[in-house]
């Protein structure tokens, strides 16, 4: 029989898959994910997407936490905490932006023939000599298809099944960073604070489904964003794009979005660039 706190449970779950999507949707979001999920293989931007979300779920909890002791404080007031919180996720984006564009040659690089070629597995670099006879040149990926890997795995030993597809301190390095970035985006995060104020007098039960269904759905939409976004700029640089140009766009988004962020917040015109909130506040 539905009851009443039935009701309640569904309507914590309905709002926790709501806000949990639209925090994946999020401008400030996707312009950081598009950065870090640049020309990866779908599968390991995935990770880096979910380890984004993981981290920025973990300072919305942590804020959450430091605005309830603070707020029990006389005297403290908080009401321009979402303000120049605005700012911290504006700049962050412009930081990663910059970050990314300073190491480009770490991702990028040209093969014998001139063409720009992705770094983004170990057959693209150059193995230990005594794997190799004199006369063998060493193959740098042109593109992402598994084919491409074939001959060097023998070369190796490895079958395609057990050969990375990215190095293991590569991938490391980034899901850190990523959820580093998310973690610091969570804590100023305004639609964060909205979420928070949503849960005010709700119970123990409806607070825990709206938290884990909202942090599911956020992990997962950004984890399918970051994969999609990688598919795409590497379907893309398959044909007549450089790998380049993709890289170059990915980080001109982030940092574009973060200008804009900092001068919409400047000028009080936020809400309507972070359409995400809006949506959630209607």
């Amino acid at each position: 029989m539905f009851t009443s706190e039935h009701s309640h449970l569904l309507h914590a779950g309905s709002m926790g898959l709501v806000c949990g999507g639209l925090h994946a949707l999020g401008p400030d979001h996707l312009a950081t994910l598009v950065t870090f999920s640049a020309l990866m293989p779908p599968l390991a931007a995935a990770k880096v997407g979910a380890s984004w979300g993981l981290g920025h779920c973990l300072g919305i909890v942590m804020i959450a936490a430091v605005i309830y002791a603070l707020s029990n404080i006389p005297g403290v007031h908080l009401e321009g905490y979402e303000f120049y919180g605005d700012y911290v996720i504006g700049v962050s984006m412009i930081l990663v932006a910059i970050y990314f564009i300073c190491r480009e040659d770490k991702y990028i690089t040209l093969d014998a023939d001139g063409e720009e070629t992705v770094k983004s597995c170990p057959c693209c670099h150059s193995p230990p000599a005594e794997h190799f006879h004199t006369d063998q040149k060493t193959k740098l990926c042109g593109s992402y298809s598994d084919k491409n890997h074939s001959d060097d795995e023998e070369m190796h030993g490895e079958s395609a099944e057990t050969a990375p597809l990215i190095g293991n301190d590569h991938m490391h390095g980034r899901d850190v960073k990523s959820a580093a970035v998310g973690f610091l985006q969570g804590m100023c995060c305004p639609m964060g604070l909205v979420q928070i104020t949503y849960l005010y007098g709700k119970s123990a039960i409806d607070t825990m489904v709206f938290i884990v269904v909202c942090a599911l759905v956020s992990i997962v939409g950004t984890a399918t964003i970051a994969a999609l976004w990688a598919s795409l700029t590497r379907s893309t640089m398959a044909t007549a794009v450089s790998p380049r140009f993709m890289y170059r766009s990915s980080c001109f988004l982030a940092f574009a979005c973060g200008v804009l962020w900092i001068i919409a917040n400047f000028f009080h015109f936020l809400d309507k660039v972070n359409y995400a909130e809006h949506h959630m506040m209607a």
